[in-house]
């Protein structure tokens, strides 16, 4: 076969299948490489190894012309796609998140507590023990402690299709990577709830991944695990897999803050609340409140950004000291913490 002699002749495979220049110098090539390097045929297979790392690539397949870049490993998947896409689509971001996951997996101190046939009840006691509602706080404290390491993941290279959450199963350890990208934590809460009714619901066995392209409240999910995942996730946040809330006051801002923070006493997060008044509004009467719950979040959510909530748990959860200092300064890129 046809050897690949520089980065140069390199640059069109990787962009062939997905991952642009300009990502590749961003943020896979180290931070000493230059424009000179990328000409130099003794500097290929230096660049060659951090691509096959950072992008869980085969080796091979990146220095050999006449060889299609392969993304491994080729763990089992099991994908809810969002309608017209497929699989092959994700390989991608697909192959980032099992990579990022694969070392968040081996940095995390916490020895694993399987959480597989815990029920949503079950759940929702333990997190109440100690909180006073089910939130996006409360829910990756639980995870960590169980030792499920969760990240927050969007900085995939442009013109790939993304995906909501994907579940990993890693060594014996489940990890979720979450990559929505959303600040209203009362939001990404459902969706990391989802996740993990994936694990307890027992959706994924070993070296498999579960990935949902996309999470909608949707009970009439064509998938079965989906719509049991959706139940679950509700039974955590709510106490009810299928709540139903009622506001009999007039539909306003004042209104929808008023009955947001009356529903905390009752150990219900206000956003969560209001994402489920607005769903079943939308889905029984046809009426969209989500415009106006967007406008309450803005108060009851100020300052609070999910993705770097996920991430500074993450910060401070996982030995960093157990990965090397090129896989340390790769992640905390990838992940924007640290810096």
């Amino acid at each position: 076969m046809t050897e690949v002699r520089t980065m140069n002749s390199l640059y069109p495979k990787l962009q062939a299948a997905g991952v642009p220049k300009q990502y590749v110098k961003q943020y896979v090539l180290p931070d000493w490489w230059n424009s000179e390097l990328d000409a130099d045929p003794e500097a290929l297979v230096t660049a060659a190894s951090y691509l096959a790392t950072r992008l869980n690539l085969e080796f091979i397949s990146l220095v050999q012309n006449d060889s299609e870049l392969k993304f491994c490993p080729n763990n089992q998947i099991k994908y809810k796609k969002s309608e017209g896409n497929q699989p092959h689509q994700l390989l991608v971001p697909r192959a980032i998140a099992s990579r990022l996951g694969e070392w968040a997996a081996h940095a995390c101190p916490v020895p694993y507590n399987s959480i597989v046939n815990l029920s949503a009840r079950e759940i929702r006691k333990a997190i109440l023990h100690s909180d006073a509602t089910v939130n996006l706080n409360s829910l990756l404290q639980f995870c960590w402690n169980h030792g499920v390491p969760v990240i927050h993941l969007t900085k995939y290279p442009a013109g790939n299709r993304k995906f909501d959450g994907v579940v990993l199963k890693v060594g014996g350890r489940h990890v979720i990577v979450i990559s929505v990208d959303h600040t209203s934590p009362s939001k990404i809460s459902f969706i990391l709830a989802h996740e993990i009714g994936h694990i307890c619901l027992n959706h994924i066995r070993e070296n498999d991944e579960y990935l949902d392209q996309s999470i909608e409240l949707d009970s009439d999910s064509d998938s079965e695990e989906e719509r049991q995942a959706n139940f679950f996730a509700t039974e955590v946040l709510h106490g009810n897999p299928e709540p139903r809330y009622q506001i009999l006051r007039p539909h306003n801002l004042d209104t929808f803050l008023f009955e947001a923070r009356s529903f905390g006493d009752s150990h219900i997060d206000p956003g969560a609340f209001l994402w489920s008044y607005a769903w079943n509004a939308n889905k029984t009467q046809k009426r969209n409140y989500y415009p106006l719950v967007n406008n309450v979040l803005k108060i009851l959510e100020e300052g609070k950004d999910a993705r770097r909530i996920i991430n500074t748990y993450f910060e401070n959860s996982i030995v960093w000291d157990k990965l090397s200092s090129e896989r340390q300064d790769y992640l905390k890129e990838m992940v924007s913490v640290g810096t």
